[in-house]
């Protein structure tokens, strides 16, 4: 009996001993459950966390991030990533010899077509076209009759009229071998009327001075790789019989004279008829068909009262 009672007083210490913690711990517990219930419950299933804090100003998730932290400030982001890209200044990319082609308004194709011009000495790169005639010297409506003459301008530098004759070869002139024949001049056949002489150098862009008594008058002629001021045509009963060209200055000048007598030589051989007086110089050669060509320089006085230094060349047949 007394072992009984000493048991039962050991248990009875034990469990005196045991059951203070509990009570402590259930107080714990219990104050937990009471902050608990103070706090609003939130799912902790959040996307992309351990959790969800899901406030009551939550909006729809942003995609592409792990969590959805819904603040006031953030807006849906479910707009079209993809704009278009066709704007008005975008244009398209390919452009001929390169990876993209930019045809912007400055943009021209190089292969532009090439103008071909005519090789003229001295109209180098006009197009061969025709001048507009002057006044009274154009084509003549159909009905009407062309004057007569046109007198020239004064033109002071020209030389006084003289007296010409027509060189003749002698009997025993030979003409060179291979040396080339000449029947026109300027384009206008020896023997040409001087009415169709006129269409022809109007038509073709001649400066036509003026006309008359058998002459045509024109002005700033390019022949023989050099520039003439003034050329005369004369006509006879047979047409165009010669043609003559002017050039002159106020001093003594040769190198026009040197140079085209060098030239004659070298494709005639050596004139037939030479003059030197010392002042003035004269030289004459034929082609096989007995066209004639004339050099000369000499001082004279001219259409304005002054001594001038001409160099004149004379084609013929």
């Amino acid at each position: 009996m007394k072992r009984i009672l000493h048991l039962l007083a050991i248990a009875f210490v034990s469990l005196a001993l045991i059951v203070p913690p509990v009570d402590a711990q259930n107080r714990t517990t219990g104050n937990r459950g009471n902050h608990s219930s103070q706090q609003t419950h939130r799912p902790e299933n959040r996307p992309g966390n351990n959790g969800s804090h899901n406030r009551p100003d939550n909006r729809p998730q942003r995609p592409g991030n792990n969590g959805n932290h819904n603040r006031p400030d953030n807006k849906p982001q479910n707009r079209p990533q993809n704009k278009p890209q066709n704007r008005p200044q975008d244009r398209p990319q390919n452009r001929p010899g390169n990876s993209g082609n930019h045809n912007r308004p400055q943009d021209r194709p190089h292969n532009r077509p090439v103008q071909n011009r005519p090789n003229n000495n001295w109209h180098y790169g006009r197009p061969q076209q025709p001048r507009p005639p002057r006044p009274g010297i154009g084509h003549i409506p159909p009905g009407h009759t062309r004057p007569p003459m046109m007198r020239p301008p004064m033109r002071p530098h020209r030389p006084r009229p003289s007296h010409w004759s027509r060189p003749v070869p002698p009997p025993s002139w030979r003409p060179r071998p291979h040396a080339p024949s000449f029947a026109a001049i300027l384009g206008i056949t020896f023997g040409t009327a001087l009415n169709l002489s006129l269409d022809y150098l109007i038509n073709h862009g001649y400066t036509v001075d003026g006309y008359g008594n058998n002459v045509v008058y024109l002005r700033d002629i390019n022949q023989f790789n050099y520039y003439w001021p003034d050329a005369t045509l004369y006509y006879g009963n047979g047409g165009l019989a010669r043609s003559e060209f002017l050039y002159s200055t106020s001093y003594p000048d040769m190198m026009r004279y040197n140079a085209l007598y060098n030239s004659f030589t070298g494709t005639y051989g050596v004139p037939v008829n030479y003059t030197n007086s010392g002042a003035s110089l004269s030289a004459t050669w034929f082609a096989p068909n007995r066209g004639y060509i004339t050099l000369q320089y000499n001082p004279q006085y001219s259409l304005g009262g002054q001594v001038r230094y001409f160099t004149t060349l004379t084609f013929g047949l």
